[in-house]
């Protein structure tokens, strides 16, 4: 499974059970591994690393439109830098509301 892109559904539960549920990674692939999928925590942690980086760059983008304050016009930030593991595009509208969207 290493050498496979992981699907943004596992992604954002490695993700979730990692920082909002505060589970090990060493725990996670115990629990994938009694599902029969052997996937190793350097593996996880390599994903971990990258998502948090692209992460970061909505981050940012959301933290210069807060210190601008409410805008009456909406804002539209192109994120050009392609992943080269997952192949995205992020798209991100923010404005009044913010949408956040992925070309696959």
């Amino acid at each position: 499974m290493s050498s496979s892109r992981p699907r943004p559904a596992l992604l954002a539960h490695v993700l979730v059970s990692k920082y909002a549920d505060h589970l090990p990674l060493y725990h996670q692939s115990q629990i994938y591994a009694r599902d029969g999928l052997n996937l190793d925590r350097s593996t996880m942690a390599d994903w971990l690393g990258r998502s948090t980086a692209l992460l970061e760059l909505l981050a940012d983008a959301i933290g210069q439109m807060v210190q601008r304050g409410a805008s009456s016009s909406p804002m539209i930030v192109d994120v050009i830098e392609r992943c080269s593991w997952c192949k995205r595009v992020l798209k991100l509208y923010l404005g009044d509301c913010m949408i956040l969207s992925q070309r696959f």
